[in-house]
């Protein structure tokens, strides 16, 4: 194998690593869900949940006692820690929460909602998960959003939200004398993609309404 080859196949080995470390990311962006979205999941999925917990408290009475159930295709396990302290376990990965609080009834609730926020924030219990689950549940402020339901199928495909740059590529001279084809079809896409800032006017959005607090 001599030099020339010996640096071709190099460089192609280190193209290729890139793309893979590019896709790596890509996908890590694509299933990572964001930090609003795991706050609204946790607080809606931890109320259903409390109520299914519920029930299994009647039959712990000292702290050995346990319980066994599964939470939304996971399996977990109960148990009190004191008088007004509940643990329980994702026995999938051995992610255990301890809830305190002034009654049982407070211990149970923190308990819940810290396990499903850990849960969520691994990408243990994933959107893809709650979709195939057909879990749907109400918005978790309906003083603000009444009768707004959450469907995680309709959070597989978030919109993208990474800005586009404003600024116009090809120069302001040229995009500014030339503006009047931004909403022109032939060269509309053109357009908007080199002279992006002076298609909106300087101000780099297409979409000036309000934002709609009750989407997640």
């Amino acid at each position: 194998m001599n030099l020339k080859t010996t640096l071709t196949l190099s460089v192609l080995l280190a193209f290729a690593l890139v793309l893979s470390i590019q896709c790596s990311d890509e996908k890590n962006q694509n299933t990572r869900i964001e930090p609003v979205t795991t706050s609204i999941l946790t607080t809606a999925l931890s109320s259903l949940a409390v109520n299914l917990f519920q029930g299994l408290l009647g039959s712990l009475f000292k702290p050995s006692d346990y319980q066994d159930t599964v939470i939304f295709g996971r399996a977990m396990r109960i148990k009190m820690c004191g008088d007004t302290c509940v643990q329980i376990t994702d026995r999938g990965s051995s992610i255990t929460s301890t809830g305190t609080g002034a009654t049982l009834q407070e211990a149970l609730g923190d308990a819940t909602k810290k396990i499903f926020d850990e849960l969520l924030k691994k990408n243990l219990l994933s959107l893809h998960d709650l979709c195939v689950l057909h879990i749907t549940f109400p918005h978790p402020n309906q003083a603000l959003c009444p009768g707004a339901i959450i469907n995680p199928c309709d959070l597989l495909h978030p919109v993208l939200t990474t800005p586009t740059p404003c600024i116009n590529k090809l120069g302001d001279s040229y995009c500014n004398s030339n503006v009047q084809r931004c909403e022109d079809h032939l060269y509309q896409s053109f357009m908007h993609h080199n002279c992006w800032k002076a298609c909106t006017n300087g101000l780099c959005s297409l979409n000036n309404g309000p934002v709609d607090p009750c989407k997640v």
